[in-house]
């Protein structure tokens, strides 16, 4: 088995109970990774839907930043994706892109280097663009140069253009 791998994972919600769903998703995430000690947690903002359907509701965004083992990357991606499901997000093939889900895993980045399948790209391609995952990450992982990038995560979001929506923090600690 090879060593495990540090990962950044953002997480959001728009349906329900939104801070219980990204409580219970952030336990489930951490049983597939192994109850580790060693997790950074981010505090929940609040945003403004982002690509989504007019009338989606507003979403609680937070990220991750934990250790996953180094011997498959894409079965943790799977079991976030069981994870979603079970939390009741409909497969792919049954939703329209960016509709509202009760719970949103992605998997942002490997901190020792990149990842490259058909399923699967890390750093995530928008990475760098998007204020609801740079922002929460900015403040667990703010020096963080995620492997294949040349920025760390404070500076991303330092380049994005101020007129965005703003985030509220909602719980520093959840």
């Amino acid at each position: 088995m090879l060593p495990a791998m540090r990962l950044g994972l953002a997480m959001g919600s728009n349906l329900g109970d939104r801070g219980q769903l990204l409580a219970d998703a952030r336990d489930a995430v951490l049983a597939v990774a192994g109850h580790q000690r060693d997790f950074r947690q981010a505090p929940l903002f609040a945003s403004a839907p982002v690509d989504c359907p007019p009338g989606s509701p507003d979403f609680l965004n937070t990220g991750l930043e934990l250790d996953v083992p180094g011997d498959d990357v894409l079965a943790f991606l799977r079991q976030c994706q069981e994870i979603e499901r079970a939390f009741g997000r409909p497969m792919p093939k049954d939703r329209h892109r960016n509709a509202p889900r009760p719970i949103d895993l992605d998997l942002l980045y490997l901190a020792e280097g990149t990842f490259v399948s058909a399923d699967l790209v890390l750093p995530h391609p928008r990475l760098g663009i998007r204020r609801f995952v740079l922002e929460p990450m900015a403040c667990i992982a703010p020096d963080r140069i995620p492997g294949g990038m040349e920025s760390t995560i404070a500076a991303m979001l330092a380049a994005l253009p101020a007129d965005e929506s703003p985030l509220r923090v909602v719980a520093a600690d959840w």
